[in-house]
Formats: structure tokens, sequence, C-alpha cells
């Protein structure tokens, strides 16, 4: 029998069809590749509707048979989420706007609060847990921004618990910023769609994410990924009975329980 192939998936989060970011993940994904045994999947969002989240906290207390995994809200959020919750590896790769993340990705990350670490859902308790992940962003300058924008990205890794892979490999150790890559279009012109082209760190830099990802994915098969992480619902939700009963975050339980689910599509 074949081994299975290990799936990583790149989002990539500019609202421009084929821009840098889509270029440095590209070049993310072929690195990965070969490492053998990888299939990928590059994942844009120019394409896709993702909204806000509302807050209305009716993920967290939906039925366990309630299906969709974000009840309240029908867009495109659903589609893309699923591709990163069946992959084994995930990096997301941005450009910087305004020092941070696109609005696009913004939109996504808070929406992952129906696949947290709370709710009734076992099958959404954090389906990303222990999945190795890595940030890319490109800015126009040197100190544009990029460093921000990484801090958002692998702050999302931690909140979700998975590991990030590090871009600190080889002789292009010093492009990594907090463990991710970065890079930038000078001397190029924004305007090009593969002015990153000419950052050879930044592209040895996304190359390093690949690679790094594909080999903690080999160190972390899914099965133990999948044992673990019902090892760890099952403590979350002893220690949840045992704050409830100590009154720790009260004033939050009791606001779940008394708001009723908004009903809005």
């Amino acid at each position: 029998m074949d081994e299975e192939k290990i799936k990583i998936v790149a989002l990539v989060c500019s609202p421009r069809k084929g821009r840098n970011s889509e270029y440095l993940a590209r070049e993310a994904l072929k690195s990965a590749e070969q490492m053998g045994n990888i299939k990928t999947e590059l994942v844009p969002l120019y394409d896709k509707t993702i909204k806000p989240c509302i807050g209305c906290y009716r993920c967290d207390m939906a039925a366990e048979d309630e299906k969709r995994i974000c009840p309240a809200i029908k867009d495109d959020f659903e589609a893309v989420v699923s591709k990163l919750i069946d992959a084994d590896g995930i990096i997301i790769s941005t450009p910087v706007y305004f020092g941070g993340v696109t609005a696009q990705l913004k939109a996504f990350i808070d929406r992952c609060e129906c696949i947290s670490g709370y709710g009734n859902r076992r099958w959404l308790r954090n389906p990303m847990r222990n999945k190795p992940a890595g940030a890319i962003a490109v800015g126009a300058l040197p100190g544009g921004g990029m460093e921000w924008a990484l801090d958002t990205i692998n702050h999302y890794f931690m909140a979700m618990q998975m590991i990030i892979a590090s871009a600190v490999e080889g002789p292009a150790g010093s492009v990594g910023t907090i463990g991710s890559a970065w890079a930038c279009l000078y001397p190029g012109n924004s305007l090009e769609p593969h002015a990153v082209e000419k950052d050879e760190l930044g592209l040895e830099g996304a190359r390093c994410i690949g690679r790094r990802i594909a080999i903690l994915c080999k160190l972390l098969p899914r099965s133990v990924r999948k044992q673990e992480r019902e090892e760890w619902i099952d403590w979350a939700d002893a220690q949840m009975k045992n704050w409830k009963k100590k009154g720790f975050l009260a004033a939050k339980f009791t606001e779940m329980e008394r708001r009723k689910p908004i009903n809005k599509s």
C-alpha cells in the first residue's frame, strides 16, 4: 500500500491575482514538494468573499449536530477553512497594507472563532492543533511593516495551538523575523507582479518555510496529531468544568449562556 501523501496548503491573502505574495507562496510550495511524498494546493482569497465576524457566539453555542462551520454567515469562509482543516501543514502569505495584514486575512482570522477550542461540537474543537504552519509577508520597502504582519499571523498560529515553522536555516538564516519569512520589493516597483524576484534572501526565506513545514509534517504524522487532539479535548473539558466550579471566567460563561444566537445569513 502506498504511503498517504502529506498535504500542505498555502493561503494567499492578497486581493490581487498573481502578485508577489502568491509568487512567494508558490516558491514555498515547490520547495515543500521537493522533500518527497508531498502534495500541495494554493488557495487564493482574491476571488473569495469572507465577511467580518459579528461576534454572535452562535458557533460556540451550536449543537453537536450543527453541520455549518459558521452557522451565522453564508459566504466563502467555510470552503476556505475546510481546506485548511483537511491539510497537514499550512502557509499563510500576505502583502503588507498599512503596516499589517490585508483586510481579507484579518476577516478570515476573526471568523476562525468557530474552530477554536470552545463550543459544543467536538469535531470542530481546534482541528488546527499541532499542525505545522509558516508565515510569509512581503512589503514595498525594508522595514515596511513585514514584521508586524508576520506577528499577526504568528499570533493566529499560536492561538490555534499550531507549531510555527522557522525560516531560519542554512545560509539564509538571517531572513527569519520571529521565525518567519519576509521579503521586500525594493529596488523593484511594487506595481510589478513579480518584483520580489529581485529579493534573493526573501525568496530563500519562503523556500525555507516550505522545506521546514514538510519536515515537521513528516515528524508529526496525522495519526499522532489526531490522537493527541482527542486527549487534549478530554483534558480541556475537565479543566472547563473545574473552572466553572471555582468561578473562573464566570462572567463569560454567564453571558454566553444568556445570549440567544443571532439568526443572520
